[in-house]
C-alpha cells in the first residue's frame, strides 16, 4: 500500500463518518 492511497482512504472514511455523524445528530433533534 502506498502512502497516497492511506490518505485518501482515510480522508474518505473521515468523510463518511462525518456525513454519518451529522446525519445522526439532525436525525435524533428532529425526532425529538
Amino acid at each position: 500500500m502506498s502512502a497516497a492511497y492511506l490518505r485518501v482512504n482515510v480522508r474518505s472514511w473521515a468523510w463518511r463518518a462525518s456525513l454519518a455523524s451529522s446525519a445522526l445528530a439532525s436525525a435524533g433533534s428532529s425526532s425529538r
